[in-house]
């Protein structure tokens, strides 16, 4: 999407037409921060989530929540989605990494937001806080993978991560693929790129 440090909006275009083509295969989007408030533009004024729907094309939203300073902008992330993009469902992650998930010292099933969110969301993904050491351990590991963008398929498959680290993204993976199946209903793994299966 970045052409020398700048938004090409013009490839918003081909993204959407790739996800068209790639009917029958689960598509995943991950927008990071420099590119979301374009991108969700695009998919608003375009329509592409209509257009998606008439081509049989399944939505599901994921947001993350985290806790610490972002908490509010976060929370208010989703709301915004929720509100202006029309999708066949919306799951909420609770990332308790940079602490617990609290808005105003709430948890997210005690806020108002929550409850005028409750019928439209299809779930929520809890990622699990650990304890001290721990939690350094599954945040540097997590944090490394993500880093390279890996996937946790490639990431387990290096050498260049130990077995301890392997071992960490094989729990984390089960945590998730766990919860993401309860959701969805799904037997297979659902943390995966296409192509991994």
């Amino acid at each position: 999407m970045l052409d020398d440090d700048d938004l090409d909006v013009g490839q918003f275009d081909v993204l959407a037409s790739e996800i068209v083509e790639a009917s029958g295969h689960v598509v995943l989007l991950d927008t990071g921060s420099s590119n979301f408030i374009a991108l969700m533009s695009y998919l608003r004024s375009n329509n592409v989530l209509g257009v998606f729907a008439e081509l049989g094309r399944r939505v599901v939203i994921h947001s993350v929540l985290v806790g610490g300073a972002g908490a509010r902008e976060t929370l208010g992330g989703l709301v915004g989605m929720v509100e202006n993009l029309p999708a066949d469902g919306y799951v909420a992650w609770l990332n308790s990494f940079l602490g617990p998930v609290l808005f105003d010292g709430k948890p997210f099933e005690e806020t108002k937001a929550f409850g005028a969110l409750r019928d439209r969301l299809t779930g929520i993904v809890r990622i699990k806080p650990r304890r001290g050491t721990n939690q350094m351990l599954h945040m540097r590991v997590l944090q490394e993978m993500t880093r390279r963008h890996l996937t946790y398929k490639e990431a387990m498959a290096t050498a260049q991560f130990s077995l301890w680290d392997r071992q960490r993204l094989a729990q984390a993976r089960r945590e998730i693929n766990q919860q993401l199946s309860a959701i969805f209903g799904s037997e297979v793994p659902v943390a995966v790129s296409v192509g991994e299966r």
